[in-house]
């Protein structure tokens, strides 16, 4: 019932569900910590848009029958409810259904007995067409084209990321809820939806803040771990790592909130923004727990002053079939001369193969010169070697690894300026020779669609079903718990980089000081600062070493096409963010989840740099 609580416990036990999670930390939170819900996602489009375009999970299934055997037992033998979202990876109704699949295996062996709740957010294409004509669809970001109708009509399936909507209405028809599986979802909306639910819309900004940091488990925790915990209150909620050999501080929390969004501040999502420009963060006295306060909701306005409410569409397809072959050239000859080496060989395959009646794309990703910046990359490399695949896409898989071996023929063989080795110009490390890959995908729909009745269309758009599942053995075949400890992954992984990172810090520096040797945290376009002196200090350096200025001309592109360039003092930070010109996981991808675009930041030097 809402507003029946002053504090309510959420637990996490890992941010994407699949993943595996410490059963000893699990099953000793929910007999110390008698959480009220367990709340974990398990999807995004990081991975690409595979998933999504063919039907694919993010994990096996056999993962996924591995983490929910123990939430199963959470809400069937400690009576904690479950709440899953994102169903899959992609949160389509057939993932939904495939999580629906393995409970009431779980519950029929054990004889549990359950109320499972599913939510849907597939979205009709004639219900996007619609939108379409209206007016009503428009891209999400710089680099996402117009959608039309023949894009639309090309997508596999299509489904929105619901806001909290769902997830409250689903609560307030079933109270009595055991487990709520959901399709695709805003990541915070189920966090959001459970603190509404009990403590009324008054402070939905404190609810989405909470969702936006707990949906990644203990990330923002130092060391980074698996699960956490959270207390929310009307007006405050408290986050700390389930782990003892983490800690949640200030500087961790709010440093999450640059993670994966274009600006730290203002956070855009379904039917309006996060504002956390006036946030407050407090360390409590235990050191690892952090208490924030004063997070506020936007709601989304138009330009007549009504209330806009717009759900996030993702939709994707096949575009074709891909072949690959993989060498590497040692030969510093070729090297020198490998841009148009590579380039004569594309020649060669028009002539042979044709590229109008039946056309083909072929990419040559080259690492240790520009395999993962691509055109980004800022230095002209010479390296001592450089591995290359070649990639191929075509109509057919037959044609795209016909092409591709044309091509690997031509790279072993072919001639180049100054040549003096015969015996193969390629290492080759596998057999055979040239691997096809079967379906290239893309995200086509990207975009935001309006919603003009708002949160009642979307819940007309998410149907809800109830699903009972009664046992009908004669006693629960009870599962034993685990006691034996099992160590957290990340924390081991952590103290051995920790232990090894003070090692290197002991050993003398020589040459300027570059940025890797100042800053605490360098990730994607993001720069974070051990404290406050030196990031002060790197602030004032005139010329500045981080600026929308710095960051085109590293990143080769105009000033006006970088979409953020900010310091942002509470979290002791500079962020950057510039467009990605293609979609992530298509044809020719350099890095899908954008993990090393931070490197050209690294050896930034900062003259004449002194602490305040």
């Amino acid at each position: 019932m809402t507003g029946d609580r002053d504090e309510i416990t959420i637990f996490t036990p890992i941010g994407m569900l699949g993943y595996g999670f410490p059963l000893d930390q699990f099953y000793e939170t929910l007999e110390t910590k008698h959480p009220d819900v367990i709340i974990c996602d398990a999807g995004s489009t990081d991975s690409g848009p595979q998933k999504l375009a063919l039907g694919l999970t993010t994990c096996t299934r056999d993962a996924y029958e591995r983490d929910w055997l123990h939430l199963v037992q959470a809400a069937s033998l400690y009576k904690v409810p479950v709440i899953v979202s994102s169903a899959g990876g992609d949160g389509t109704g057939e993932h939904v259904q495939l999580f629906v699949d393995i409970i009431e295996e779980f519950a029929k062996e054990y004889a549990y007995s359950l109320k499972i709740v599913t939510i849907y957010s597939d979205i009709g294409k004639n219900e996007v067409r619609k939108s379409l004509r209206a007016g009503g669809v428009s891209g999400c970001g710089k680099g996402v084209v117009t959608l039309t109708k023949q894009t639309l009509d090309s997508t596999t399936r299509v489904v929105a990321q619901m806001s909290h909507e769902p997830f409250l209405q689903a609560m307030r028809e079933n109270p009595d809820f055991d487990i709520i599986v959901a399709g695709r979802s805003y990541d915070p909306a189920p966090y959001a939806a459970y603190c509404i639910y009990h403590f009324g819309d008054s402070n939905i900004g404190l609810a989405y803040h909470l969702g936006k940091i707990m949906e990644c488990g203990a990330l923002c925790a130092e060391p980074k771990s698996s699960s956490a915990l959270a207390i929310a209150r009307r007006d405050s909620f408290d986050l700390m790592p389930v782990s003892k050999d983490s800690r949640c501080t200030v500087s961790s929390v709010i440093a999450h909130t640059l993670y994966e969004k274009s600006r730290p501040d203002i956070l855009l999502g379904p039917g309006g923004a996060l504002d956390l420009r006036d946030s407050e963060y407090e360390a409590l006295e235990d050191g690892r727990t952090v208490r924030v306060k004063n997070s506020k909701f936007l709601p989304n306005l138009s330009q007549d002053g009504r209330y806009a409410f717009t759900l996030k569409l993702e939709g994707a397809r096949p575009m074709g079939y891909r072949s690959i072959f993989v060498g590497g050239v040692r030969d510093s000859i070729l090297i020198s001369g490998l841009d148009q080496f590579l380039q004569n060989i594309k020649g060669l395959l028009e002539c042979m193969h044709g590229n109008k009646d039946d056309p083909y794309q072929i990419y040559f990703h080259q690492y240790g010169r520009n395999g993962v910046m691509g055109p980004l990359e800022p230095s002209e490399i010479m390296p001592v070697e450089v591995g290359i695949i070649c990639e191929v896409m075509a109509s057919t898989q037959e044609r795209a690894t016909s092409i591709c071996s044309t091509a690997r023929i031509a790279c072993v063989h072919g001639p180049y300026p100054g040549q003096v080795a015969t015996a193969g110009n390629l290492a080759m490390p596998f057999s055979p020779l040239v691997v096809p890959l079967s379906l290239v995908t893309e995200f086509c729909v990207y975009h935001l669609m309006t919603l003009e009745d708002g949160a009642k269309q979307e819940l007309a758009l998410c149907p809800i079903e109830v699903l009972q599942v009664e046992s009908t053995m004669p006693a629960e075949k009870i599962f034993v718990r685990p006691t034996e400890k099992v160590a957290d992954p990340w924390n081991l992984l952590a103290a051995k980089l920790l232990n090894s990172a003070e090692g290197a810090a002991q050993k003398p520096k020589a040459g300027p000081t570059i940025l890797k040797d100042v800053a605490k945290v360098i990730r994607s376009l993001d720069v974070m600062f051990p404290d406050e002196e030196t990031y002060y200090a790197v602030r004032a350096l005139d010329p500045p070493v981080l600026s929308r200025d710095v960051i085109s001309n590293l990143y080769k592109m105009k000033p006006e096409d970088v979409i953020v360039s900010m310091w942002w003092d509470k979290a002791l930070a500079f962020k950057a963010t510039i467009p990605r010109f293609t979609a992530a996981g298509g044809f020719g991808e350099r890095d899908v989840q954008g993990g090393q675009q931070h490197g050209a930041l690294l050896t930034i030097e900062l003259p004449n740099f002194i602490k305040c």
